[in-house]
């Protein structure tokens, strides 16, 4: 029985090919939050921007 594959270097490029496409999923999921964080801070921007007119247009009514 002869081994054919040295085992260190192919448990070494199994660990490699792991931790890569685990820092692949952690960059799209923090992309994917980050995303989201800054349109939801957008929307609130938007809501606190609307509700600032209208009652700056309600004060300037009255």
């Amino acid at each position: 029985m002869r081994n054919y594959s040295n085992p260190g270097l192919g448990g070494l490029i199994l660990k490699g090919i792991l931790v890569l496409v685990g820092i692949v999923i952690v960059v799209s999921m923090l992309r994917s939050i980050i995303t989201v964080v800054a349109s939801l801070l957008f929307l609130a921007f938007i809501i606190v921007a609307i509700f600032a007119a209208f009652r700056y247009l309600g004060r300037s009514r009255y």
